[in-house]
């Protein structure tokens, strides 16, 4: 589901991060895909984090009609 680069991290603090973030997305249900990228799987010090995740039909669906356009 998710590719990991971790090599910048001793393996112990890599799963750490890694299964942690992958584990909130993977127990989401209406998640069906995604992918995530950051300084904080990389480098040890957290700059930024990239993430796309696609939603399924009908949480996107439930997202579009709560959302507020002004």
């Amino acid at each position: 589901m998710l590719r990991r680069k971790l090599s910048g991290f001793r393996p112990g603090v890599r799963g750490r991060r890694w299964y942690r973030l992958s584990g909130e997305l993977e127990k989401r249900e209406n998640i069906v895909f995604a992918v995530v990228y950051g300084s904080f799987l990389t480098l040890p010090v957290f700059r930024d984090m990239d993430m796309a995740v696609y939603l399924s039909e009908e949480a996107g669906r439930k997202l579009l009609d709560a959302v507020e356009y002004t």
